[in-house]
């Protein structure tokens, strides 16, 4: 898949990525999803927060075309497991009114307002953020402070 070359390679210390975009769409999501995915395996982790404002925002026809019947399934149990290079990988929900207690993961955070996004980065076990804007000017200050490395898209 030609679409996987500009997923940087993934280092063995924490590390935060976004996905540099103009606005959401089906390629970002998915470039964000592999990206963390690809640091899920490398790091021998068997969980990946999705993280959202709210549940509802599962339910945007782009969220939909991208994820189908994973993000139908997360909503309605929370927790999804999928396999990926036969590796069985727990997909949680994380939002502003759900969130797992005690998480060792790496999180996909799509469009996550500047203040969840702070107590995300702050969880000690958090072991790498792959930040999805919805716009291009989502949490600069977040990008900048953690020097965020930039998954062309």
């Amino acid at each position: 898949m030609d679409s996987l070359v500009n997923i940087p390679k993934v280092i063995s210390t924490k590390q935060n990525y976004y996905v540099d975009c103009h606005g959401a769409d089906a390629y970002s999501l998915g470039l964000g999803f592999m990206q963390a995915i690809k640091m899920c395996i490398s790091k021998n982790l068997s969980m990946l927060l999705f993280a959202v404002n709210e549940k509802d925002n599962l339910k945007t026809p782009l969220m939909d075309s991208v994820f189908g019947l994973i993000l139908a399934k997360l909503y309605k149990t929370g927790v999804v497991k999928i396999n990926m290079d036969n590796k069985e990988i727990d997909l949680v929900l994380f939002s502003s009114s759900e969130a797992p207690i005690y998480w060792h993961s790496v999180i996909l955070a799509i469009h996550i307002e500047p203040e969840l996004m702070n107590v995300i980065d702050a969880y000690p076990t958090n072991q790498g953020i792959v930040f999805v804007p919805w716009i291009k000017d989502d949490n600069l200050d977040w990008i900048n402070r953690n020097n965020a490395i930039k998954i062309k898209s």
